[in-house]
């Protein structure tokens, strides 16, 4: 209720900023506060529980749209775009992430071990890496003929694919193609290219040069490895695990919305959930919705 009153304070109760800046508000302050600290109180969502957020974020939508008190909260966060309280996505993601902990999402399972771990930090002393054996970001590429390694990685809808190649005298004399699961990321393929060119270069037994781009050898090796290459195991990136989550929750929300009981009229014309916001003014909504001004409605009401 403190939240609402802010709120009210910062657009106004019947003038001020428009609906698009209150869900914006709503979107990046109310929303982040409800969900603060999920993973520590959220995990074993009880149904009073989520009736008691449900009512808070059906204040909320009020406020965004202007309609009626008594319109479903399940119809406000259809035509507003905003989903029920994401607290079940901040749970799992910080579960399976932070905790590396399996925990399921409704009925869908995340287990830790099919994500990439956060990186704890860098284990290699300074010291250990004197000025003159370091890489320099700075010298400019020259295609001199000389023998060096070319990285790349590249990322379409049909997958992932990783490479490199050995230059020498303007000729290929050495490659290699990693073909990655459509889950990983194009960092994750320029990552994996450069660590098998070190590789490569540390068997040479002499100083090489490694460069990440400006070759279009390496960069058709990396797309063409996406289908001829040789399959190689990464775990799925953190970011790939909130799109997971997003997808999950969204298919639950639509689920939820074909199957609910309220907001029927609604539905007819909104079938399909998205997290984008229908753009209806207050009096459109009123209309859809059925609630609002009309006499069928007082009528009921007052019955």
């Amino acid at each position: 209720m403190d939240q609402y009153q802010h709120l009210c304070r910062i657009a106004g109760k019947t003038s001020g900023i428009n609906k698009n800046i209150r869900r914006l508000l709503y979107k990046i302050v109310i929303e982040r506060t409800l969900c603060h600290g999920a993973a520590a109180w959220g995990h074993n969502m009880t149904s009073r529980l989520q009736k008691k957020l449900n009512s808070i974020q059906h204040l909320f939508l009020l406020y965004i749209t202007g309609a009626y008190i008594t319109t479903p909260t399940a119809a406000l966060q259809v035509v507003t775009g905003l989903q029920p309280l994401q607290i079940q996505q901040e749970v799992t993601y910080d579960r399976v992430a932070q905790a590396r902990s399996s925990s399921n999402f409704f009925t869908v399972m995340f287990s830790p071990t099919d994500y990439e771990s956060k990186s704890s930090g860098i284990h290699i002393h300074p010291h250990n890496f004197l000025p003159h054996n370091q890489n320099s970001f700075v010298e400019n590429h020259r295609d001199s003929g000389a023998k060096a390694i070319y990285t790349d990685g590249c990322k379409t809808d049909e997958g992932t694919g990783s490479a490199y190649c050995i230059l020498e005298n303007y000729g290929i004399i050495a490659s290699w193609q990693g073909k990655l699961d459509h889950s990983n990321s194009v960092f994750q393929a320029e990552i994996l290219a450069i660590k098998m060119a070190i590789e490569a270069a540390s068997s040479l037994h002499r100083s090489i040069k490694i460069w990440t781009d400006s070759n279009e050898c390496a960069d058709q090796l990396a797309k063409e490895a996406i289908t001829k290459g040789d399959p190689f195991f990464l775990p799925k990136p953190l970011s790939y695990l909130k799109y997971e989550i997003r997808s999950a929750a969204l298919s639950i929300w639509q689920d939820n919305w074909d199957n609910g009981e309220t907001g029927r009229s609604t539905h007819d014309i909104v079938p399909r959930v998205s997290n984008k916001p229908v753009g209806w003014n207050r009096e459109e909504l009123m209309f859809v919705t059925g609630h609002g001004p009309f006499p069928s409605y007082l009528q009921s009401s007052n019955t």
